[in-house]
């Protein structure tokens, strides 16, 4: 409980935003081990939060610019990424292996090559990747965004 205090402490230090999808991407992973019916023990872990805590912030605002759709984009990708973690970790019980980060992997992917679907999302070249915050900032002085990532 206290490294997770310090984890997230430490994010918001650096950005705010982050810290805060951080949060949210922990509460939906959780809440979507319960709505499964997953191994209580599992989810008080953190099992169930900790891949979604990485994905919702890489899309919420590390490879999109922050905006309500890349916030509901993020926890969709939160959710879709939890739901993998219980599919890989069923899949590699048999043989005694964890999941580690590949559900984070699979999820963030998924979701990053959403990136030409829609022209309602703002990627993030990934020469240009900082905080959520200079996105934002660099966004309203018009130097992020499609215009700044080549088809």
């Amino acid at each position: 409980m206290i490294s997770g205090i310090l984890i997230v402490l430490g994010l918001a230090v650096c950005s705010r935003i982050a810290a805060a999808f951080a949060l949210v991407g922990s509460a939906t992973g959780m809440l979507t081990g319960l709505a499964v019916g997953a191994d209580g023990v599992a989810i008080y872990n953190g099992l169930w939060g900790f891949n979604s805590f990485d994905a919702t912030l890489a899309i919420g605002g590390v490879f999109f610019v922050l905006s309500w759709r890349s916030g509901l984009l993020a926890v969709a990708c939160g959710v879709l990424t939890a739901l993998l973690f219980g599919a890989i970790a069923s899949l590699f019980a048999p043989w005694g292996l964890p999941a580690l980060t590949l559900p984070f992997c699979f999820g963030t992917l998924a979701f990053v090559l959403l990136k030409g679907a829609s022209s309602a999302l703002e990627p993030v070249a990934v020469e240009d990747i900082t905080t959520p915050e200079e996105h934002l900032e660099r966004k309203r002085s018009g130097g992020v965004g499609r215009a700044a990532v080549p088809a």
